[in-house]
């Protein structure tokens, strides 16, 4: 048998909901040797693309603020 403790009214009280977030669809033009990198690095390319772009507006974001 397994210890599990009670959830309490604390727990509940500090706890947050998170409305899950519906994925979207994104259409970028990107230069044809830019897919080509992104390609070369494998079948998750486009996933790892869309992880440097988001960086990126980051980043600009951050440095328009200093």
């Amino acid at each position: 048998m397994l210890d599990i403790n009670t959830l309490t009214e604390e727990f509940f009280g500090k706890s947050r909901w998170w409305k899950p977030v519906t994925p979207m669809n994104v259409i970028v033009q990107v230069d044809p040797e830019t897919l080509a990198l992104f390609q070369s690095q494998g079948e998750d390319y486009e996933k790892k693309w869309l992880r440097h772009y988001a960086f990126m507006q980051r980043l600009t974001r951050c440095k328009d603020v200093l």
